[in-house]
């Protein structure tokens, strides 16, 4: 089974319970049967989700914050230009969020980004990631990732924006994401962290053999709260 059956398989299980809660609190035909003030924090929290749940999948889906003026023209994401073309520009990711990608943003406006992000992308509880694009992949045969596997061995950092080497791993972690839904889900793009990015691509090639999706390789250049 792949991941996206997976993902699914949750999503339709979370449905069907906050459906029971629904009717817990309005009945099965919409009538109100119990007083919000005898209704317990859970149960409103789960109905509030519900409805949450409702409207984005009737809403069409963006994951990505379009607006910020640092992006790269013509305007393009971490995965439109696979291997490593892109790498050393930058782009966003909020851990906890609905919406949670930004577009590539322009390396040169790295004093700024942070600003932009602040005025447009609203706060929750997530962390803040700025991640500088490393390498991402592309759907090919299997002896086609092979032979990139052993060309990108050989890693050039020249163009890194930082080389921190701060406690939180900033400047030094890699992180591979995979691409985000066409569909709202809370499943995490989160992959796996490294310390060796030869090792970072592989591991994105190798998710992008099993399941077809693309992933992308990212060096953690800033992380903090976002609340």
């Amino acid at each position: 089974m792949g991941d996206d059956s997976i993902v699914g398989s949750t999503c339709d299980t979370r449905s069907k319970a906050a459906e029971q809660v629904a009717s817990i609190y309005f009945g099965t035909n919409g009538t109100e049967l119990l007083p919000p003030q005898e209704t317990t924090p859970l149960l409103r929290y789960m109905f509030s989700r519900y409805v949450d749940q409702l409207i984005m999948e009737k809403e069409p889906y963006d994951p990505y914050y379009r607006e910020l003026p640092s992006n790269l023209v013509p305007v393009r994401t971490p995965f439109t230009r696979p291997g490593r073309y892109d790498a050393g520009q930058v782009f966003i990711y909020l851990t906890n969020k609905v919406k949670r990608w930004s577009l590539l943003l322009d390396k040169t406006h790295v004093d700024s980004i942070y600003d932009e992000a602040r005025q447009l992308i609203p706060r929750g509880i997530s962390q803040f990631w700025l991640l500088e694009k490393r390498y991402s992949t592309h759907k090919l045969g299997v002896n086609s990732v092979k032979n990139r596997i052993r060309s990108s061995t050989e890693v050039d950092q020249s163009d890194s924006l930082t080389k921190l080497d701060r406690q939180d791993g900033s400047g030094r972690t890699l992180v591979v994401l995979r691409e985000p839904e066409h569909s709202y889900t809370r499943q995490s793009d989160i992959l796996s962290y490294h310390f060796n990015e030869a090792e970072a691509v592989t591991a994105a090639e190798s998710y992008t053999r099993r399941h077809h999706r693309r992933a992308v390789v990212g060096l953690l250049l800033w992380d903090e709260a976002w609340w």
